[in-house]
């Protein structure tokens, strides 16, 4: 035990003395050591069965915990442990349990708290509240406020570490600080951790650092960390290193490290999945280095989940992940992302499979660099997916969403502003495989290798397009600079410029082959390319020129006649998007008029056909080029739903907004313009009623006398006040008149 109790006892004593007889009261202090048979006298009751567990409501009734590692305890109200600070020569709390000595019972926080728990015992392993759980541990309900807490290896806020044991809605908001396998919450776990929360700062000089977990190889779910996160190698914002399986759970707090293997989630996914998940925080170190993971391992999944921090490093930079082994899908990242070399917006390098996500952020380095992958490489496949940020390099291989790409890429987009010196495309930098089905509309500069789709390229590239402008100095093309495959069933459209070798489709090619291929010569200012053949911007939008080879109108490619380029249908484009704000207030007697205008994706077009559905009546038309307009009359004042739908030309859904459109009466109210005159009494009175209604084709007014003394009447014909008083009504008499418009305004 940490100390002995004291008990105050009341001892009576008989004093005798000569002709005196009496009885003193003396207070008195006597340590006690409780008996183990009667240990409950050391707790505020219980008797450690899980029926009845021991109640704690002291500090040191906590620390007791370690005499009977296998009972039942819980608190009965908040912990004050600020004491701890000045325990066991200055080393605090002794936790509860070690490696030889594991705890096996429970305790039920029954959500109070321990505030500040300290412990300093930096060369002691498995250091926490609690050192060690074993695998019948149960731990729920604890929050620990302003713990401080460090120690050698395996080092959490609440625990050390724990073999197979259970975590539940536990929440820590101190600093950790330890060497290796270091967490806010738990230093190393192989069991079960679920909606749980740490929110201080963590520290670990080795590896395997998190702000919940250090390392796990159970289950985590339900959690969340916003503190800060400093390490070595294994650094996460949430967990350092996982071989386990990690569910809806985020972390919001900037992660740093002077090693590899670093995320904003996780540091190194190594075996189960990882789903639902998201980090906020940025994140920075050397090599490996994600938003959400550092590296994520074989075969591994990582799916619906995100990252929106910034990422920056030396190698494999990635706004999700620096470098995946595994399958990435349906995710996204809207960081920046920059480094040396393979650095993407979504994935520094990838070696099995991106699918169904999108990159946002800027993304720069040195070479290898893409907006959504650095490098696609050994097995990669990137299915369906686009990236938007700018890609910048000073060396080779930069892509919109790919820098270098070695396997296989199709159904995906770049729309992203491309920059470097040699092998720089709109969708990728050097391509030596296949890409088919893509497209990629930012402009492209650099000094050679220089294409609106492929910088170079080695490989085969089927029904793809380009439409960016594009810059260089020697081997220029508006889809590929230069050619070293095979080219099929692609088109460029953008403006092309460069001094040596340059092409409206291609600037060089050498021993290749290009089939059914186009570009458009006065858009690109280019009559001259390596490969393919010039058309006009008439007939790169006529279907009769697709018609041909292996042009499928059918299922590949879509084109609306005279006002498109060809679209592939495989790739999702966004819907029209509507770019003007509805007018809601009409007035009667009035015409009303809105012009609609949207933003349209497909490549080059600006054709959309507009409708309308509403219950307004026929006064309200919109025709097929966007113009709303009308003229309510006096029976259209109210409100109405107005539908617009914006169609550009695909067969699918269409664009609609909807909103309420209100026609008002042209003046708010009508309004009184009279003056009560004064009545004699015996002699007729008579005042004509009068208001001033601005309405442009004249309300019917309706007047009602609403008080005013017997004699008076209102004619509702004439619209006058009418009466004789007598003598008897000789004095004040109050009169009050309104009137309608019939219109819902009145006075």
């Amino acid at each position: 035990m940490h100390h002995r109790k004291t008990y105050s006892l009341l001892l009576v004593l008989a004093l005798i003395s000569t002709g005196l007889l009496g009885f003193i009261a003396i207070p008195s202090e006597i340590l006690v050591e409780p008996s183990e048979a009667d240990r409950t006298r050391a707790f505020a009751g219980g008797d450690g069965t899980i029926g009845d567990p021991y109640q704690i409501s002291y500090v040191d009734q906590l620390q007791d915990i370690s005499s009977d590692l296998s009972a039942h305890y819980v608190l009965i109200n908040d912990i004050n442990a600020s004491t701890t600070i000045g325990w066991n020569s200055n080393e605090g709390f002794d936790p509860i349990g070690d490696n030889a000595n594991k705890f096996t019972g429970s305790l039920d926080g029954q959500g109070y708290n321990i505030t500040a728990l300290f412990i300093n015992r930096i060369a002691t392993n498995y250091v926490g509240l609690f050192g060690v759980l074993d695998a019948e541990a149960n731990l729920n309900h604890i929050g620990l406020i302003d713990d401080n807490v460090s120690g050698n290896d395996y080092v959490g806020g609440l625990v050390g570490g724990i073999d197979d044991g259970l975590i539940s809605y536990c929440y820590g908001s101190g600093n950790v600080i330890g060497a290796e396998m270091v967490g806010g919450l738990v230093g190393y776990s192989i069991g079960t951790i679920s909606n749980c929360s740490g929110t201080g700062d963590v520290r670990g000089t080795d590896d395997y650092t998190g702000g919940l977990v250090g390392h796990s190889t159970g289950q985590v779910s339900d959690c969340y960390t916003t503190g800060d996160v400093s390490g070595t190698d294994e650094v996460g914002g949430l967990m350092g290193m996982n071989e386990g399986s990690i569910s809806n759970c985020h972390a919001t707090g900037d992660v740093s490290a002077t090693g590899d293997y670093v995320g904003g989630l996780l540091g190194d996914n190594d075996n189960d999945p990882i789903s639902n998940c998201y980090a906020t925080g940025n994140v920075s170190g050397d090599n490996y280095i994600g938003g959400l993971v550092g590296i994520n391992g074989n075969d591994v999944i990582v799916e619906n989940c995100y990252a929106t921090g910034n990422v920056s490093g030396i190698l494999f930079m990635g706004g999700l992940a620096g470098f995946n082994y595994g399958m990435i899908e349906n995710c996204h990242a809207s960081g920046s992302v920059s480094g040396n070399i393979r650095i993407g917006g979504l994935v520094g390098e990838n070696d099995r499979l991106v699918e169904n996500c999108y990159a946002t952020g800027r993304v720069s380095g040195l070479e290898e660099i893409g907006g959504l992958v650095g490098m696609n490489y050994n097995g990669g496949t990137i299915e369906n997916c686009y990236a938007t940020g700018d890609a910048s390099g000073t060396d080779g291989g930069i892509g919109g969403l790919s820098g270098k790409n070695y396997e296989m890429i199709s159904n995906c987009s770049a729309s992203g502003n491309v920059s470097g010196d040699s092998g720089v495309g709109g969708l990728v930098g050097f391509n030596n495989h296949l890409v088919s089905n893509c497209y990629a509309t930012g402009d492209v500069n650099g000094l050679s290798y220089i294409g609106g789709l492929i910088g170079a390229f080695f490989g085969s590239v089927s029904n793809c397009y380009a439409t960016g402008d594009v810059s260089g100095v020697a081997e220029v093309g508006g889809l590929v600079g230069e050619n070293s495959g095979f080219i099929s069933n692609c088109y460029a459209t953008g403006k092309v410029s460069g001094v040596s070798e340059i092409g409206g489709l291609v600037g060089f090619s050498v021993g290749n082959t290009i089939e059914e291929c186009f570009w458009d010569m006065e858009t690109s200012g280019m009559t001259e390319s390596d490969g393919g053949t010039g058309k006009t911007t008439f007939e790169m939008k006529r279907e009769s020129t697709f018609t041909s080879g292996g042009w499928n109108l059918d299922l590949v490619w879509g084109i609306i006649e005279d006002h498109s380029y060809p679209f592939l249908k495989g790739i999702q484009y966004p819907l029209p998007q509507i770019t003007s704000l509805d007018t809601t207030i009409a007035f009667e007697e009035t015409q009303y008029i809105v012009i609609y205008t949207a933003a349209i994706f497909l490549p080059d077009s600006t054709y959309v056909t507009w409708s309308m559905q509403t219950d307004a009546g026929p006064w309200l038309s919109m025709t097929t080029d966007g113009v709303l307009s009308g003229t309510p009359s006096n029976g259209d004042v109210g409100d109405h739903w107005v539908e617009i739908s914006a169609d550009d030309g695909r067969e699918g859904d269409d664009t609609v907004r909807a909103f309420t459109l209100t026609v008002q009466n042209i003046n708010d109210a009508p309004e009184i313009n009279l003056t009560l005159t004064n009545a004699t009494e015996d002699v007729l009175y008579s005042m004509q009623l009068s208001a001033i209604d601005i309405d442009l084709v004249g309300d019917t007014l309706t007047w009602t006398l609403e008080t005013g003394p017997t004699w008076l009447v209102l004619n509702t014909t004439t619209s006058t006040l009418e009466g004789t008083p007598l003598n008897s009504d000789v004095g004040i008499n109050e009169v009050n008149v309104s009137v309608d418009d019939g219109n819902g305004g009145s006075d």
